[in-house]
């Protein structure tokens, strides 16, 4: 069943899917992309809720099947420093270690 979304998801996940391999924007950033500054948090819901993530749109070879697929690990907390891999950056909303791990090999691979 294909998820109904409201406009606000919508521009979140538009704006995500722009964003280009290797490349990065703050939650915050994309807030304002879609003229919501104050919405970071609210970004944040959405790409926890992504389903069209990069397991949902790819096959065990890393080939894409799904042309839905939202980046959401290229959004990434402000003040986030790319060679600082100590911090704990979820992936879908989780952070058990699989997960960060997971953010991390799909970002260091330009996914």
């Amino acid at each position: 069943m294909e998820p109904e979304l409201t406009n606000f998801q919508n521009e979140v996940i538009a704006v995500v899917r722009k964003i280009p391999p290797h490349g990065a924007s703050t939650y915050g950033e994309v807030a304002r992309t879609i003229g919501r500054p104050g919405a970071a948090r609210a970004v944040g819901s959405v790409l926890a809720k992504n389903p069209w993530h990069y397991h949902a749109c790819h096959d065990e070879d890393g080939c894409r099947i799904d042309e839905r697929y939202v980046p959401c690990h290229r959004v990434v907390p402000a003040g986030w420093i790319e060679s600082d891999r100590s911090k704990q950056l979820p992936y879908l909303g989780r952070t058990d270690p699989a997960s960060v791990a997971m953010r991390n090999q799909l970002m260091d691979a330009g996914k």
